[in-house]
């Protein structure tokens, strides 16, 4: 995977410091709704200020920053520009095949963009000369020899552009995901939440990465979801199927995973056979004090908030065992015990009505993939490898 970052750098002059620096981004996070807070598991935005004595510029990482094009980029340097009358670098790479860079100063009018590299074909660009870049960099001639190569990586430039710019190559690319690689010393870190009340309703799962590859006996699976209501204590997982009755599928290694801290907490736990008085047989298992963690405000930034829920996804992992005919029927519930309403299920032909109708719509996929015929063979399902409800 290639780097990616939005960031902005701003010059040095005598007139502000990097405390003016903090004092600014305070108040455009309040401007925003945003409110200070100390507690780490409740930030919802993170803001890192870089600043060192043999830098001559104070760099800004911020969850809110995502330069999508030369627009955005060129808006967030205006602003800076603006504040603190200096020159402004905004910068973004996207998959280290593609870098923009542009110098604004608001008080003489520079505005020199510069692109390197390509994004599927589609570089976003803006008429600009480089010129401009003479009045913040050293060898020139050297500078446009640099952006006007070709790279492995695109945001090489940047690191090699960074002593030109009498800036420390460590802090040129950086993102709010790269703060611990850098000395604490240098750092000023800022964390906001959203001071409002945004969801009140019970929780309710919903699984965000559907697999539609059916379990095989054997192999480990699992099933992940996130909380899309408010926050709750107290969580069910249940197993159906045809198979439970006469134990023609059982399960081994089955583990409860979740996350704490950035850490992966896995909980091994026992399935127990249930027989409600009306129906057939379940497995299931519970948790009454599994604190449920509430939704990801939706309004925090795009990239913030896919983090986020990353984060606080939580979910079973289980390898099953026994009938290879049966694995289609499996079908797991993850419930939240304060609203059963809320639970999410998978199986694997759940979008597909019956199992059949998903056998045909999966190796109409395959078909459509460009395949070689031993993994067209390996990918195709037959119908008689499993029992089919007709």
């Amino acid at each position: 995977m290639g780097m990616f970052f939005s960031n902005i750098h701003i010059k040095m002059t005598e007139n502000f410091s990097i405390n003016d620096v903090k004092n600014f981004m305070d108040t455009t996070m309040t401007e925003k709704g945003y409110t200070c807070t100390d507690n780490n598991s409740e930030a919802e935005v993170t803001v890192g200020l870089y600043f060192s004595d043999d830098s001559k510029w104070i760099t800004v990482m911020s969850d809110t920053f995502m330069f999508n094009g030369p627009d955005d980029a060129k808006k967030t340097a205006v602003t800076f520009s603006d504040k603190f009358n200096t020159y402004v670098i905004a910068a973004a790479c996207v998959d280290s095949d593609y870098l923009i860079m542009n110098l604004v100063n608001t008080s003489d009018g520079t505005d020199g963009f510069i692109n390197v590299g390509d994004y599927y074909g589609m570089p976003y660009q803006r008429n600009t000369e480089p010129i401009p870049w003479t009045k913040v960099i050293k060898n020139y001639e050297d500078f446009l020899s640099l952006i006007n190569e070709e790279h492995v990586f695109a945001e090489e430039v940047f690191f090699s552009a960074a002593e030109m710019l009498s800036m420390n190559t460590e802090q040129c690319c950086l993102s709010t995901g790269m703060l611990e690689m850098v000395d604490a010393k240098k750092l000023v870190i800022l964390r906001y939440k959203i001071d409002s009340v945004f969801n009140n309703d019970p929780p309710k799962f919903e699984i965000p990465m559907f697999d539609l590859m059916p379990c095989e006996i054997g192999r480990s699976h699992c099933v992940f979801v996130n909380n899309k209501g408010g926050g709750s204590k107290g969580i069910a997982v249940q197993f159906q199927g045809d198979y439970i009755e006469n134990d023609e599928i059982t399960f081994e290694d089955v583990v409860f995973e979740y996350k704490q801290n950035g850490e992966i907490i896995t909980v091994p736990i026992k399935l127990n056979k249930y027989y409600p008085p009306e129906g057939k047989p379940v497995l299931w298992w519970r948790d009454k004090n599994f604190v449920i963690p509430p939704a990801v405000n939706p309004d925090i930034p795009y990239n913030k908030k896919m983090d986020l829920e990353f984060e606080k996804e939580f979910g079973i992992r289980f390898t099953p065992c026994g009938n290879s005919r049966k694995t289609l029927d499996i079908k797991v519930f993850i419930i939240p015990l304060d609203n059963q309403k809320g639970s999410a299920c998978w199986y694997v032909y759940k979008y597909h009505k019956t199992k059949r109708n998903y056998i045909d719509s999966h190796n109409e996929d395959v078909d459509r993939c460009n395949l070689s015929e031993a993994q067209r063979a390996e990918s195709l399902l037959d119908p008689d490898d499993f029992d089919l409800d007709d």
